[in-house]
């Protein structure tokens, strides 16, 4: 799965696109019958114009996801996979919902994509899928935001991720999860 890649004109909004992207991802590693590539790996390729065919050799996968996120603050999004051995599309969508929708827009997307692949989930699966770390719209956007500045590795940063995380907490502290835990010191 290639990054999304943000067409909004707001470039601040790149934390969107990034964070669905790392979401899907994890989402997706979660099916034992599927091999999702690290986020990292993934992330090797953001910005670079690089083929489908050049990706798949290099990652050696069989499929690659390409998204495009057209207008993150309405929640838009508009994705592909395609199939290295045909050379084609095996799924295509467009999703045009409301920024209020964006979580429930996350699950879609990744059953969308399992279908396409053709993967049978067992009940378990489909529940580690689709389960995130809250429905507060307010509290996923700073969780996204503190994830960012987390992960540029930096003290000032750092000081900022552990704030919006704090925030996110406080909006929604029935959702802590241990993936919201400040992952270490500062």
């Amino acid at each position: 799965m290639l990054p999304f890649v943000n067409l909004s004109e707001d470039s601040k909004q790149e934390y969107l696109s990034d964070g669905l992207t790392m979401d899907l991802i994890a989402s997706l590693s979660k099916i034992r019958d599927l091999f999702v590539i690290a986020r990292n790996s993934a992330f090797a390729y953001k910005g670079r114009p690089t083929s489908v065919k050049q990706i798949s050799e290099e990652l050696g996968v069989r499929y690659v996801l390409e998204e495009v996120l057209e207008a993150p603050e309405r929640g838009a999004d508009n994705g592909s996979a395609d199939r290295r051995s045909e050379r084609g599309h095996l799924w295509t969508e467009r999703y045009d919902r409301s920024m209020g929708d964006f979580l429930a827009l996350q699950d879609e997307i990744t059953m969308s994509i399992v279908t396409a692949l053709q993967v049978k989930l067992t009940e378990g699966e489909k529940i580690k899928v689709i389960l995130r770390n809250t429905d507060n719209l307010n509290a996923y956007e700073k969780y996204l935001k503190g994830r960012e500045h987390y992960l540029r590795f930096n003290l000032d940063d750092n000081v900022i991720a552990r704030q919006l995380l704090q925030e996110a907490i406080a909006l929604d502290p029935s959702s802590f999860h241990p993936m919201w835990t400040w992952p270490g010191p500062i």
